[in-house]
């Protein structure tokens, strides 16, 4: 689940720094600055994209757990259910 709107921004603001190098708009410095932050900011999108799935999977995998769990607490309510009912039919 990435960021999409973070790496689209990122690839414009690379796209606008190369425009501008090509009008003569900016220094080179100004455009390396410009592309070293568009890439750490990519850099940093991708990394909360890999946290982000991570996450997933963990609830996932809690939510799984959760769900057995209910399960056997469900299959223990019916088995205590009916050995009530057979001990008052005695």
């Amino acid at each position: 689940m990435p960021d999409r709107a973070l790496i689209n921004t990122c690839r414009k603001l690379s796209l606008t720094a190369v425009l501008a190098l090509t009008v003569g708009c900016a220094s080179t410095t100004q455009i390396e600055e410009a592309n070293s932050n568009a890439e750490r900011a990519l850099r940093a999108a991708e990394a909360a994209e890999q946290a982000a799935a991570e996450a997933l999977r963990k609830a996932e995998a809690a939510m799984s757990a959760a769900q057995a769990a209910q399960r056997c607490c469900d299959e223990n309510r019916s088995r205590i259910d009916r050995a009530f009912r057979q001990s008052q039919q005695k």
